[in-house]
């Protein structure tokens, strides 16, 4: 979280009456936003526009806050007075801010997730205000000074015990001086630990720079770590509500044994014998490689064997998952690698090795060496197996299962999991437009191959070349993007050379339906014109940045989309006028402009959200995308003269 989302949080409270933290003082109301000229608008009543104040003194109690923890208005603005009562107050309804008092002064508290309704005051009291007050004191009695000649102390310490060891000295006087240090450590430590003025373990990460805030957050996940923009290359954004699920349909990690449940989704579970699973194998009736497959699950030839080893002593393995085709195939949502060990060992691909529990004697074996009775005890090997209708109505409720079912502690990305259900062209095009040169430069290399960012990434426009954005009414954006890969399945798409596709070197072939020819060919016109008019920085939302800040989904689909349907003479417009073109968007992102485009939604409206608001949060949701659309074309249009418009590959598509 940066101050520019701190100012959209901030604007959510126009209107409301904000009661100050002292309870009889008169509550105040901000009563405008004014992004433009940078202030805000605050008075005693809703009916009057009152006095101005301005964005900076909010940005000096936020960057006080991210450095400390912890902040006294009154001196992070140098003065006190009334005036200093209502940036308070308006930072106190906050939801993750809370308010206290520290020797007699009132302080405000900054929390890493939401504590109470944006628009009311929450007071920390009881045991977690005597923490937080413990922590203020070492705070502020822990003086840089101090760090430094203990840190010193310690480098000493060790340096010291270097040279012991190069000198010869005795392995248990090494160890004495070692633990010395050890503890001297861990004691600073400890007194750094007890100064960070937070409650509950909660950690965040400061950075320098103007937003040197980057990320409210607690100790988090593999998942989290693995989807944050640094690591993907794309900007995080607000996520929208997914449609909810039944929780029953998972217990303990275990399916719920639903023959034909109430919602439509058919599960049955067999206990095949891995013979059978060899001959689906070979007739490709289980496909190999599904496309959510990741490096990072590829196992090493121990492990393989070590698989081999737990089925011949008759250990029980894990059950698999897998999602039946209509034509009765299946795709493998868990248990790939097991899978592919056993058809691969079968097959005498490998030979087993580094075995500790069975006879020495099986080390360097292959399949084709083992005796009768091994060989039976693999064909006839029994494993659980919970199968899927892939061809269920229900969607959502498909999706939701391959989210629950983890693969090794990490779960597929939703891109992953939408390769797997409509794997076809789709999946095919879409490898082929994201390793394409085109994309690679026109994101400067940012966006991550890995779980698919890219391929989504690609996927999200061109569901508005395919699709349009007018006539989007979809229950979730996950909808919308599956329905393009539908689609898309329905043609026929050949490669001139298939094995060459992750390097982005592969060609559409002649026999391919033309419907490839004209979506590529408007992906890349829009990525061309975008490296071109940015300056080879495009897609993110302010031009200061550089070319190693996050990507801006919102405005890459926008974007593109737009870029993909203009025509020559357009183009020609566009790049006549790139200056005033790149001056008004900017504009309309810093302002977050009203002007563009009008809300479809009242509620919108009244709040005077913005073209930045659309291109920021809520941006899956109907309402947001015919802003950003609408909002983007007139943009174009003021600054070239341009009416461009999106007319959709395929038409107005229903697959209901």
């Amino acid at each position: 979280m940066k101050f520019k989302h701190i100012l959209l949080d901030i604007e959510k409270l126009v209107g409301k009456p904000l009661q100050a933290i002292n309870p009889k003082t008169a509550p105040i109301y901000i009563t405008k936003f004014d992004h433009e000229l940078k202030s805000y608008y605050i008075s005693n009543s809703p009916s009057e526009l009152g006095n101005s104040r301005p964005f900076t003194e909010l940005e000096a109690i936020w960057n006080d806050l991210i450095y400390k923890g912890f902040c006294n208005v009154d001196q992070a603005l140098y003065g006190s007075g009334s005036s200093r009562n209502q940036p308070e107050t308006v930072f106190a309804h906050l939801p993750y801010i809370q308010h206290f008092r520290f020797k007699g002064k009132k302080h405000i508290f900054l929390r890493t997730e939401p504590v109470h309704e944006l628009g009311t005051l929450s007071e920390l009291t009881g045991d977690d205000l005597s923490i937080l007050l413990s922590k203020i004191d070492n705070y502020l009695s822990l003086s840089n000074q101090n760090i430094s000649i203990r840190q010193n102390e310690i480098l000493t310490k060790l340096k010291t015990t270097l040279n012991h060891i190069d000198s010869g000295l005795s392995y248990t006087q090494i160890s004495k001086e070692l633990n010395r240090t050890i503890r001297t450590l861990d004691s600073l430590e400890g007194d750094v630990n007890n100064s960070i003025v937070t409650l509950k373990n909660e950690l965040y990460q400061i950075s320098e720079g103007e937003d040197s805030y980057n990320k409210l957050t607690e100790i988090r996940s593999v998942e989290e770590l693995i989807e944050d923009e640094a690591f993907t290359g794309i900007e995080n954004e607000t996520d929208d509500h997914e449609i909810d699920v039944d929780d029953d349909l998972i217990i303990n990690g275990e399916i719920v044994h639903y023959e034909n449940n109430k919602d439509g989704l058919r599960i049955r579970h067999i206990t095949p014998v891995l013979s059978l699973i060899y001959d689906r194998l070979s007739f490709n009736e289980i496909e190999l490689q599904p496309d959510f497959q990741r490096k990072d699950r590829i196992w090493s030839m121990e492990k393989r064997s070590k698989l081999i080893e737990s089925i011949l002593m008759g250990l029980p393995l894990p059950a698999f998952y897998f999602a039946e085709k209509k034509n009765g195939d299946w795709i493998v949502v868990d248990g790939l690698q097991r899978i592919t060990t056993v058809f691969d060992f079968m097959k005498d691909s490998f030979k087993l090795a580094n075995l500790t529990t069975l006879d020495d004697n099986y080390n360097g074996t292959y399949f084709s060496e083992l005796s009768r009775l091994d060989k039976r005890k693999i064909r006839e090997y029994q494993i659980t197996a919970h199968v899927i209708d892939a061809e269920s109505d229900k969607d959502s409720l498909i999706v939701e299962l391959f989210h629950r079912i983890n693969t090794y502690g990490v779960k597929l990305s939703n891109q992953e999991i939408r390769s797997a259900m409509y794997q076809g062209s789709s999946v095919t095009f879409l490898r082929y437009l994201s390793s394409s040169p085109e994309f690679i430069e026109s994101t400067n290399s940012k966006v991550s191959p890995q779980r698919q960012k890219d391929m989504e990434l690609c996927l999200s426009a061109l569901s508005y070349i395919v699709l349009g954005y007018k006539d989007f009414n979809y229950s979730t954006y996950n909808e919308f993007l599956s329905l393009t890969m539908k689609v898309i399945n329905k043609h026929k798409l050949f490669l001139e050379d298939a094995d060459s596709i992750d390097e982005g070197l592969a060609v559409i072939s002649e026999n391919s339906d033309i419907i490839f020819f004209k979506l590529e060919n408007k992906f890349k016109q829009g990525l061309r014109l975008a490296h071109k008019v940015f300056a080879g920085a495009a897609f993110r939302k302010s031009s200061t940045v550089g070319k190693s800040a996050p990507i801006s989904k919102p405005l890459f689909e926008v974007i593109i989309a737009i870029f993909a349907n203009l025509d020559k003479n357009q183009i020609e417009q566009i790049l006549l006028n790139i200056d005033d073109f790149i001056n008004e968007l900017s504009r309309a992102i810093d302002s977050d402009s009203t002007e563009f485009a009008t809300w479809e939604s009242d509620k919108y409206q009244i709040e005077n959200r913005g073209f930045m608001y659309s291109i920021s949060a809520s941006t899956g949701k109907r309402v947001t995308i015919l802003y950003r659309f609408n909002a983007f074309r007139n943009i174009i249009k003021k600054s070239t003269g341009i009416d461009v418009d999106i007319k959709p590959v395929l038409g107005k598509y229903n697959d209901k």
